[in-house]
């Protein structure tokens, strides 16, 4: 059965998680929850230029 831990706040949480063999964590410490339109813009991949410039698009 694999488990994933929910509600993981800290660092140390996860740490302790993975060598009690939870091989998944999910909660704040990665993302606040998102609405489904978050969650869409959040998935969208980011332009090269962005990438490249460190910038949404425009360099400085």
């Amino acid at each position: 059965m694999e488990v994933i831990a929910q509600g993981v706040e800290t660092e140390a949480q996860c740490k302790l998680l993975e060598a009690l063999g939870c091989a998944a964590c999910q909660g704040p410490l990665f993302s606040e929850a998102l609405t489904l339109a978050e969650l869409e813009e959040f998935l969208q991949p980011e332009p090269a230029s962005a990438l490249i410039t460190g910038s949404s698009g425009s360099a400085a």
